[in-house]
């Protein structure tokens, strides 16, 4: 009975893994597809965003620079 369950182990285990495998790619692509499609729905947003940080960093970088004590 040990040695039938063992080969029925066996018999088993490569298509576990073949579903493992094709759940990780189906994760993958999900969440790619995600993050390319909040990438392009909030690319306005986003450059407003880097001008804004860009701003920031100018006034600080002269207030820093500032002649004033």
């Amino acid at each position: 009975m040990a040695v039938l369950l063992k080969r029925w182990r066996r018999c088993i285990e490569p298509r576990e893994r073949e579903r493992e495998k094709g759940q990780a790619a189906t994760e993958y692509a999900i969440i790619t597809a995600a993050l390319l499609g909040g990438t392009i729905l909030s690319w306005p947003y986003f450059v407003e965003l880097i001008n804004a940080m860009n701003q920031y960093y100018d006034s600080v970088y002269w207030v820093i620079n500032a002649p004033l004590p």
